[in-house]
């Protein structure tokens, strides 16, 4: 084997020669990576690090050593260098038994155990890092390419998807297309198989029974032609589907973990894989959870492929559904998969929106100095108005355009927006999420939960994860019963969320300061020691009133609600004017009930004014909720004056 000196670096791939680990057998000048009859796609980083591991095979390798090799000795931060490692190991959950195993050895490094080889091909990678000659590759042919390693979102532990980088073999396009019987596929149909349980664990055969259940079930809510398929593990040919859900359940330690894969049957092209991990004991809502996130992949690509005039590739729409996780369920990594479709695909709208939207969500992430964000902005904006040149009804183009207003403060273009992407696809689940905390930012509470609980009736799988925010709607609007009964389904779904999820609603909007530092909203035990200080001296006089000291690490606008709850109006005020000005642009944080002391004094309109929303609510002629009915402070007739010459028709929420 090649030493350090002599050996093209890791991104070289283009010169590097196949290998194999166990049974995968690598391809980094192809970007492909095969065992048996799966062959997946692996993007270069991912193959950078393979390569380093493997050629060093049964020795450990620093975190630095990595940084070095692979990312040329930049500062990388180790959630970056976490989700690389992870995507590698997924490749070994391609074969049972797997090809290889990667363990991560606290503060010292990771090291790669090379397993028993299946077939071979080229040099051999052995523990300790030695090759051995192996015989020419059999059988490889011109196949398609297919999608790297397994991935996961819905947890925050989660394991990142590749941007789908790496070369497309033209004989391997073509060969795949000339094999689809003609006239065959139902586009848009798919074939659900029965989830592979591969352990005999009783969890495990409890969830790995539903969950292919559960997807048949949620697929027709979102639209999309379904049918159970045949016994795992069988060859199917297609018998007029377009895709085909299959997936393996397991466990891992005390880890539950479900795998998923969306297929092309008639090829065996594995277009998009995904996992969901929970701890074990608390299979409850698991299959739900983990449904509602392949569904939901599934049918952001469909529903953006819809929008589209030109043919969209299999191969497009295999980087399509990578970016749909990335971006639409917000990963932090969704620049380089979304990059990676623009460069495949510049001509289609999809494209340039979703690498809009990843540009964004970027900038939610890291944030940045005025003039950064002035350049990002721009950079968003020329992204998503080429979206709408290519195709005027391109749902994200417009809810891009419209969080770039709310960022300039530009609230009226903003809703203008959303009801331009509500218009052209009304059931577009992300739209009607964001509008509804759209709608908080301007203070119409009251409307974003009407929108929120008629949402939650649609029966949409993508809407599992928006449970919290219309609790806390249903909460502030004084509907504890409500809340209550929309906590209880999420957490059946998520039991991770039981005592949190509780403890913040009755601490904010719930029962008497003395229920609930007494524990008895069930959420107590998990309230914090500021949150406990500051209830209990709600219970006492005003004028010893205080911020507690132990809420001194809390976010700033967290303190600044602490403060308005406490009455204590002034140093609520001081707070917030310390606020960094991309702080101060969450003014949902304003309109809660605990913040109607804050509202109440005269600084609220110079407040309202400057963030842009006095201005919203006379170009739209709305009013915030608390600016209705005869209890409404003196603050709202200066906020509501001067209505005349509005330059956008008084709105109706949908």
């Amino acid at each position: 084997m090649a030493t350090d000196s002599d050996a093209p670096r890791p991104g070289d791939l283009a010169t590097r020669s196949d290998f194999r680990i166990g049974g995968l057998e690598v391809s980094p000048s192809a970007g492909r990576a095969r065992i048996g009859d799966q062959e997946v796609r692996v993007e270069p980083r991912v193959m950078e690090v393979l390569i380093v591991l493997s050629e060093n095979a049964g020795r450990s390798v620093s975190r630095d050593r990595l940084i070095e090799l692979c990312w040329g000795g930049r500062v990388v931060s180790d959630d970056a260098v976490n989700r690389i490692i992870s995507k590698v190991r997924g490749l070994s959950r391609l074969h049972d038994p797997p090809p290889f195993t990667l363990e991560t050895l606290p503060k010292i490094g990771f090291r790669l155990t090379a397993g028993a080889g299946v077939g071979a091909v080229g040099p051999e990678v052995r523990a300790g890092g030695d090759a051995a000659a192996g015989d020419e590759r059999e059988g490889s042919g011109g196949g398609a390419d297919g999608l790297s390693v397994w991935r996961w979102v819905l947890r925050r532990r989660g394991v990142a998807l590749g941007g789908l980088a790496g070369l497309l073999t033209l004989i391997g396009v073509v060969a795949l297309v000339a094999n689809w019987p003609a006239g065959r596929v139902v586009e848009g149909w798919v074939e659900v198989a029965p989830m592979q349980v591969a352990s005999d664990d009783a969890e495990v055969r409890r969830v790995g029974g539903r969950v292919d259940e559960t997807i048949v079930r949620f697929l027709p809510s979102l639209g999309i032609r379904t049918a159970a398929g045949d016994a795992p593990g069988a060859t199917w040919r297609g018998a007029g589907a377009e895709f085909r859900i299959a997936g393996v359940v397991d466990r891992r330690g005390d880890v539950l973990v479900a795998n998923g894969q969306i297929l092309e049957p008639q090829s065996g092209l594995l277009l998009w894989s995904g996992a969901y991990e929970r701890g074990a004991g608390t299979p409850d809502g698991f299959e739900e959870a983990f449904s509602s996130f392949v569904t939901g992949v599934l049918a952001c690509g469909l529903d953006q492929r819809a929008h589209e005039t030109a043919k969209v590739s299999v191969q497009v729409f295999s980087q399509l559904l990578d970016v749909c996780e990335a971006v639409v369920f917000q990963r932090r990594d969704g620049l380089e998969p979304a990059r990676d479709l623009m460069r495949a695909a510049p001509t289609l709208a999809v494209s340039h929106a979703m690498l809009a939207g990843a540009t964004l969500n970027d900038l939610d992430i890291r944030g940045g100095g005025e003039r950064e964000l002035d350049e990002t902005l721009e950079t968003a904006e020329a992204l998503a108005e080429r979206s709408l040149a290519i195709a005027e009804d391109q749902p994200i183009g417009h809810i891009s355009l419209a969080r770039i207003a709310m960022y300039r403060g530009a609230l009226a273009e903003a809703e203008r927006r959303f009801r331009m992407a509500i218009e052209i696809d009304p059931d577009l689940t992300p739209t009607v999420v964001i509008y509804a905390g759209f709608l908080q930012d301007v203070g119409r509470l009251d409307e974003a939960r009407q929108i929120s609980e008629r949402a939650a009736t649609m029966a949409d799988p993508r809407l599992v994860g928006f449970g919290p925010s219309l609790a806390f709607l249903q909460a502030m609007a004084g509907d504890m019963d409500a809340a209550r009964r929309t906590m209880d389904r999420v957490v059946r779904i998520e039991p991770d969320f039981a005592g949190p999820l509780a403890a913040y609603v009755d601490f904010w909007w719930g029962v008497s300061p003395a229920d609930t530092a007494g524990g008895a909203s069930g959420g107590g035990d998990v309230v914090s020691v500021c949150f406990g200080e500051v209830l209990g001296q709600l219970d006492g006089p005003d004028a010893a009133r205080s911020l507690p000291a132990a809420c001194a690490g809390e976010d700033v606008l967290t303190r600044m609600r602490l403060l308005s709850r406490l009455g204590l109006v002034d140093e609520a005020y001081a707070t917030f004017s310390e606020a960094p000005a991309a702080e101060q642009r969450y003014t949902s944080a304003l309109f809660g009930p605990e913040m109607a002391a804050f509202r109440g004094d005269a600084r609220f309109a110079e407040v309202a004014e400057r963030l842009g929303l006095a201005d919203y609510w006379r170009e739209t002629g709305t009013a915030p909720d608390f600016c209705r009915g005869r209890d409404a402070p003196q603050t709202c007739a200066l906020l509501q004056a001067d209505a005349a010459g509005e330059d956008v028709a008084p709105l109706q929420s949908p």
